[in-house]
């Protein structure tokens, strides 16, 4: 590869700097694979980010595990890059980001990550939680963040409301869970099998109920549904399952319009969620 160094003559301290803002891979790609034992030796531990096949079978086997800490994959790459990489390699990995992974793809490839403590899953399209729902059954290691990005949430009201409770599903581990719907449509927010006008908030509420240990929910929203997310009842009904809940966070742009309204709701919901012996912070940040 282009060895970056002697042409430019750039010394190591400035190429460390550089590293901080890539991905393990593209450092390599950019500084040749010497820059693997100055990461080594400074302790840089960066993320591997949809490697090829070809750093996969060249690079990886002279890494020590302990480099890699966090790794993001297509679902379309998943059996290659296990299957090139030599046994151990991801023992280390702590942060696992899969993009357009199916729950039998979750379930089959995250045995290789026993230490596990932050799940991302990211969909171009929409998802239904209940496809969902028995993954924490089958993690390999006490998950504490987890994490979806999606373009929409799906009703999951087809049957019942109460499928979620009905499956045996609990997790116990998980204490913050970010939620990214900022580009959802309104469209599919609208389409409720049971005609709820809470779809969207009930829908996510019932599947934060699982998580008993959560601590901290951070939803990332667009503008134009936020106000679907502040029904009273609906958040008053987490607080009896998840008994270490500490904040929400509602994330969207800035409306200058709304801003004083959705203050006083946050100040409203948080007042109706916390007592005498329990304070659950409410906060809409508007950016």
């Amino acid at each position: 590869s282009f060895d970056f160094r002697s042409k430019t003559g750039l010394c190591w301290e400035l190429i460390l700097e550089v590293a901080n803002y890539l991905s393990l891979n593209d450092v390599v790609t950019a500084f040749s694979s010497d820059v693997l034992c100055l990461l080594w030796r400074y302790n840089k531990k960066l993320p591997i980010i949809e490697p090829s096949e070809t750093f996969m079978r060249t690079m990886i086997p002279t890494m020590m595990p302990e480099q890699i800490v966090s790794l993001r994959i297509k679902a379309d790459h998943h059996k290659s890059t296990i299957e090139l990489a030599p046994p151990a390699t991801f023992n280390h990995v702590k942060k696992l980001t899969l993009i357009n992974f199916q729950k039998n793809q979750i379930i089959d490839f995250q045995k290789y990550f026993t230490r596990l403590i932050c799940l991302s899953l990211f969909y171009e399209e929409q998802m239904c939680f209940h496809n969902f729902m028995k993954i924490f059954n089958y993690l390999n290691s006490p998950i504490k963040q987890f994490e979806i990005h999606c373009r929409n949430v799906l009703c999951s009201h087809r049957r019942t409301d109460l499928i979620f409770q009905k499956l045996n599903t609990l997790n116990y581990t998980i204490e913050y869970l970010i939620l990214n719907i900022a580009h959802i449509s309104m469209t599919i927010v609208n389409k409720c099998f049971q005609s709820y006008t809470t779809c969207l908030l009930k829908t996510i509420i019932d599947f934060i109920k699982i998580m008993t240990n959560i601590q901290c929910i951070h939803i990332i929203i667009n503008p134009g549904s936020i106000e679907k997310l502040l029904d009273i009842n609906e958040w008053k009904s987490l607080v009896t399952g998840c008994r270490k809940l500490k904040k929400v966070i509602l994330h969207g742009k800035r409306n200058m319009s709304q801003d004083e309204k959705l203050k006083q709701k946050a100040l409203e919901i948080q007042n109706q969620m916390s007592n005498e012996k329990r304070k659950i912070e409410f906060e809409i940040k508007l950016k």
